[in-house]
């Protein structure tokens, strides 16, 4: 490599999330869909005589960052030492269900495919990396797309043009692990009907978790109620704890935000996008 590279590790937000069961390993069986948006990490590539992660966010600096654990796993995989220094630029929040260090794993993932020539398939690399996080296989996929499994069973789906304004309550962020907890203690929200469930405009914004995550977090639970009290289609993504509200147009998007703004820690406007955009480096064979 002799070039800086930088790849962009972009949000995702679920459109749905149904949570099936809890698997004797430990792991969740869903059904969800996820679009991505166009907000996003930066990430840079630069050569080096050993792994290296370093982030503009101190704490997550270092050898257990996932970018560094799942590069040096990689790297274990192709029997190569890894020489690489890759350098995160942190412009998502962190444990906020959008994806931050899934993206980055997955970008910093499919950067080493091409920088050490090894040329995995995007199968592969999912197969791969779906151990480290379940949500690693949506950014590797590349496309919009309906996930089932642990979220390795992936189809893509039709997405129409659409903007959200992302909002965060004023709180402390939510342990994944935490909030499946709850679930696993019987905090649920009521679950979909059958219809529901496999109609994905109906589906649309219904989240199982959204009960367990509110419970440890009521500051949460009120800014969903003050969105929905103000005719917002709002919703938790992913286990929490930001909420996005679904618009049309970005006109639309940001009189939302003007409205969360009075009640939310941190408002963003985002265009929602059905394509990863490392384009076909994402979506390769």
């Amino acid at each position: 490599m002799s070039a800086r590279l930088i790849w962009a590790a972009p949000a995702k937000i679920n459109l749905w999330l149904r949570v099936l069961g809890r698997r004797a390993d430990g792991y969740h069986e869903l059904d969800t869909a996820f679009a991505f948006l166009d907000w996003a990490d930066a990430l840079a590539f630069a050569p080096a005589e050993r792994l290296q992660v370093h982030c503009n966010v101190p704490a997550l600096s270092g050898e257990e960052n996932l970018v560094y654990r799942v590069l040096a796993a990689f790297a274990r995989e192709l029997g190569i030492v890894p020489r690489l220094r890759v350098d995160i630029e942190k412009r998502l929040p962190v444990r906020a269900g959008v994806g931050g260090g899934s993206s980055d794993a997955a970008t910093a993932l499919l950067a080493a495919n091409l920088l050490w020539r090894a040329h995995w398939p995007r199968a592969r690399l999912i197969a791969f990396a779906k151990d480290f996080g379940a949500d690693i296989p949506i950014f590797l996929f590349g496309r919009a797309a309906r996930a089932q499994g642990i979220g390795e069973k992936l189809a893509p789906i039709a997405l129409s043009r659409a903007w959200v304004a992302v909002a965060l309550p004023d709180c402390e962020p939510l342990s994944t692990r935490a909030v499946f907890a709850e679930w696993d203690a019987g905090v649920r929200t009521p679950r979909l009907q059958p219809s529901q469930a496999t109609d994905s405009l109906a589906a649309l914004g219904a989240n199982e978790l959204e009960a367990a995550a509110c419970a440890m977090r009521p500051a949460l639970g009120a800014l969903l109620a003050f969105a929905r009290a103000h005719g917002l289609r709002a919703w938790m993504t992913g286990s929490g704890f930001a909420i996005v509200s679904w618009a049309r147009t970005r006109a639309e998007a940001e009189k939302a935000a003007q409205v969360l703004m009075q009640q939310a820690a941190f408002v963003r406007v985002a265009r929602v996008a059905a394509v990863h955009p490392l384009g076909e480096r994402a979506i390769g064979a």
